[in-house]
């Protein structure tokens, strides 16, 4: 159909990051399903979901939570809980939501999504993992570092077996880990964590990646805590 048509286009333009033009070819799909098979189906929600993700992109925070909830409440009730574009749905808010200081509302949603996960995936998949280190970023913004520690590690164990020890994966969570080990105090271990995320992170991502250059940013900073500024100041990318 046109509308599922728009909703492929809008796809690839999100993955481009063109953000204006895919949300209004999104809200023009939602308006066609809305016509179609009525504002409360499965093919809405899921254009409702991606509308929500250009907002998303531009920083409409505001105008796609509302979105996100609503696409949600028609996903969990046609799909059921445990669906993955449910759990996809779940995750988006969760995010959304976290990005907004809302933690507490988000850790119930990542706790969600990892219980899916784990029962539909098994404990070792790579989407499982995700959920795992999506959780435990959350948990460290609660100040909850010993169960984000725990979590960020379990996350590095599944991601070195899944994807490997080189992925972009990888360098995410360990930059999470050593942010969390940090803020516990232990600087020595934390320094050995972000030049092991700098390493993956010159491979995985090449050394212009803002990614990479955050990364780099934070060894620095810690060196220069460690009272290492010469060795901050000549480290480089």
């Amino acid at each position: 159909s046109y509308a599922a048509a728009l909703l492929i286009r809008c796809e690839a333009l999100i993955y481009t990051g063109e953000y204006e033009e895919s949300e209004s070819l999104a809200a023009r799909a939602v308006e066609l399903y809305e016509q179609l098979r009525g504002r409360d189906s499965v093919e809405c929600a899921g254009a409702l979901h991606l509308r929500a993700s250009c907002l998303q992109g531009q920083g409409r925070v505001e105008e796609a939570l509302p979105l996100y909830r609503e696409a949600l409440a028609v996903r969990q009730e046609a799909l059921g809980a445990t669906h993955r574009h449910t759990t996809a749905t779940i995750t988006h808010l969760a995010m959304q939501l976290s990005y907004e200081g809302q933690h507490a509302e988000a850790e119930g949603l990542y706790r969600q999504v990892l219980e899916a996960h784990q029962r539909n995936l098994g404990a070792s998949h790579n989407l499982t993992a995700q959920a795992v280190s999506n959780l435990a970023g959350c948990l460290h913004e609660l100040g909850k570092l010993v169960e984000a520690e725990v979590l960020y590690r379990r996350a590095l164990d599944v991601y070195s077996d899944t994807v490997g020890p080189r992925h972009r994966q990888v360098a995410f969570t360990l930059v999470g880990l050593a942010a969390v080990v940090r803020e516990g105090g232990d600087l020595e271990a934390a320094e050995e964590l972000y030049r092991r995320a700098l390493d993956v992170c010159r491979t995985a991502l090449g050394p212009k990646h803002p990614h990479a250059q955050m990364t780099l940013g934070a060894l620095r900073d810690l060196l220069k805590e460690r009272g290492k500024g010469e060795e901050a100041d000549a480290l480089e990318l």
